[in-house]
């Protein structure tokens, strides 16, 4: 175990030093920080586990990230005139200006995407966009996050079947991103309507023929949700 051989003072000075290396995600002077204030001289970021060096250097990213994403979108929001000109013009965006769009349009439609609480009209919105460019997105990342928030969905209607919020929630995102014609992973999302169709539905269809709104409500959600599954009701 490497230890410092200094007193509490220098040692907490000195470990201080380096975490606001590492927070202002100065790789270089974070790895000099370490080598030169451990005993032996000879421990560095290389030195640790393969998972280690991903977690601190993923850690590092996230800042960077965070901070080219912010560049970016001053740019995007400085550029946005000119833009709307060559939009309303049909002529297509410039390379540079084209590349910034696509990062900006990814990363409002995944955060979009995860919000607890959905903005459907901006998610709409931004595939809309996207299909007009003809941008080219991330649909691998885009598809891997709207099936894994469709399944979460449709694991809550499993568990509440007469629960007509998660349909409508799935029958918007999928309405919504229609324009993108994403390689969605559908199969769960599927099997459990059909399981729900078998088994729920014939019971809740009895119910709104009999004048029942809030069920009425239900099956006619349903209904649109199997036509966007490609799942026959009943």
């Amino acid at each position: 175990m490497v230890s410092f051989h200094t007193d509490d003072a220098v040692f907490e000075s000195r470990r201080k030093e380096i975490l606001e290396a590492f927070h202002r995600a100065d790789i270089t002077k974070t790895l000099h920080l370490i080598e030169k204030h451990f005993d032996t001289g000879n421990y560095s970021l290389w030195h640790l586990f393969k998972d280690e060096q991903s977690k601190i250097l993923y850690q590092v990213l996230d800042t960077t990230l965070e901070e080219v994403e912010s560049s970016l979108r001053k740019i995007n929001e400085y550029h946005s005139p000119i833009i709307q000109v060559i939009k309303q013009l049909h002529i297509p965006l410039p390379k540079v200006l084209a590349n910034t769009v696509v990062v900006m349009m990814n990363a409002d439609i995944l955060q979009t995407i995860g919000h607890e609480i959905i903005d459907f009209d901006k998610l709409k919105k931004l595939s809309s966009e996207a299909k007009e460019w003809a941008l080219e997105i991330d649909r691998t990342t885009i598809s891997f996050v709207v099936t894994r928030k469709i399944n979460r969905l449709m694991d809550e209607l499993a568990s509440n079947p007469e629960w007509v919020r998660p349909i409508e929630m799935v029958e918007s995102i999928l309405k919504a991103l229609q324009p993108l014609d994403l390689n969605l992973d559908l199969w769960k999302a599927q099997n459990i309507f059909f399981s729900i169709s078998q088994t729920l539905y014939k019971q809740m269809l009895i119910k709104s023929d009999a004048g029942n709104e809030k069920i009425k409500l239900w099956c006619y959600h349903f209904n649109r949700l199997g036509e966007f599954l490609k799942v026959r009701v009943g």
